[in-house]
């Protein structure tokens, strides 16, 4: 199967049902020794940086992680990982699982956003919710979140297998116990994926599933595209209560009818204030090019290396995304946005052109104007541009 036949049956299967693909076409993976580096550095000091990094023993007294069921550099890499962790187990069921791993790793950001874009241009869908990077690791008899749902769109390549992943459709939902892994005798209605390294798997979000891998330590490398419903009323209030100063609470007896409404008039004085300035408009804004420019990947994309000088040609750096438009706050102005990041402009034609002609795949030379070379500036400092 060649890639354009791939996305024609994923386009089919989209939202609808699973998929298994047992030598995949399109590119889900990145190189093993990036995905080594990424849960190495997780492991390390996952939390601090936005990853979620979670462990279990079969068998373990405690929540706290054993810290030999982590990566750590001195394993070298993947294989000798696995085979360390196997052996310090001793039969024993284990796991460990990396969430957000995009934050911590360049070639795994780059990967899903790329992965983005060709759902966004094979499937003619945009996932309103995150994008994330995940690894799943482990010898397990099933998963130990038992039969569940992850309302996610999840792609998902197996590097070490094989790895079953036992599905059942939403309409299923009322004989399937939930977190159980009880599952035996509704095998009959479950559609059976088979993972093995190469291949590559779909799983709808309403989907349910368990995970099964009970005879080698598996590991999965998944880009999922999480499902929610956006209100736009929800989505206009969002800004404006990041804007609002805390009120004390009022506190009252009775239906509230001689409450005080002092502390009320004063947050719709607020709210009408930032109504006036625009300056909830120009948050919603900058969120959405936040979200349009980095994939929703919810995390800047991570620098490679300390910023140097600003090199006398540049372009747009290859697979990054540019976007700008009026600043709703103020009619001079413009945001211009790249890899999450969100910065503000004078908004003159000289402007717009030089931003047009790096989105648009141009080589731009740092012009004299002292405007021209900040915001070039800004993007080299983001990453955002590259030497030409």
């Amino acid at each position: 199967m060649d890639a354009e036949a791939f996305w024609a049956v994923l386009r089919d299967r989209w939202d609808k049902a699973p998929l298994e693909v047992q030598a995949s076409p399109v590119g889900v993976e990145t190189a093993e020794a990036d995905i080594w580096q990424a849960i190495v550095c997780a492991a390390a000091g996952g939390p601090a940086m936005g990853v979620s990094v979670t462990a279990s023993l079969e068998g373990s007294e405690t929540t706290e992680t054993p810290d030999w069921l982590l990566p750590a550099a001195s394993d070298g890499g993947l294989d000798e990982y696995l085979r360390r962790v196997d052996e310090r187990a001793a039969g024993r069921w284990w796991s460990c699982a990396f969430s957000g791993l995009q934050r911590v790793s360049v070639p795994l950001w780059d990967r899903a956003a790329e992965l983005a874009s060709h759902v966004e241009d094979h499937l003619g869908v945009v996932p309103i919710g995150r994008t994330d990077v995940d690894v799943f690791i482990g010898r397990y008899k099933s998963t130990k979140a038992g039969i569940h749902q992850d309302f996610a769109h999840n792609l998902s390549l197996t590097l070490r297998g094989p790895k079953r992943l036992v599905t059942w459709p939403p309409d299923c939902a009322d004989l399937l116990p939930a977190r159980s892994a009880e599952y035996e005798h509704l095998l009959d209605k479950a559609v059976v994926l088979n993972g093995k390294p190469g291949g590559v798997t779909y799983l709808p979000p309403d989907e349910f599933h368990i995970g099964e891998s009970p005879d080698a330590a598996t590991i999965a490398l998944n880009v999922v595209f999480f499902e929610v419903t956006r209100d736009p009323l929800e989505e206009a209030l969002m800004p404006v209560r990041s804007l609002l100063n805390p009120v004390a609470p009022i506190r009252g007896r009775g239906d509230g009818s001689t409450m005080n409404p002092a502390a009320v008039l004063s947050a719709f004085d607020q709210i009408e204030k930032m109504l006036a300035d625009r300056s909830a408009h120009r948050i919603s804004v900058a969120r959405w090019l936040r979200s349009s420019t980095s994939a929703r990947l919810d995390a800047a994309r991570p620098l490679t290396s300390t910023t140097s000088a600003l090199p006398s040609r540049v372009r747009l750096r290859s697979g990054a995304r540019l976007l700008y438009t009026s600043d709703p706050s103020n009619s001079s102005m413009l945001l211009y946005s790249c890899d999450v990041n969100v910065a503000a402009a004078a908004q003159t034609p000289f402007i717009e052109t030089l931003l047009n002609d790096l989105a648009t795949g141009s080589i731009v030379e740092p012009p004299p104007e002292d405007e021209g070379t900040q915001v070039l500036g800004t993007l080299h400092e983001w990453g955002g541009v590259e030497s030409a």
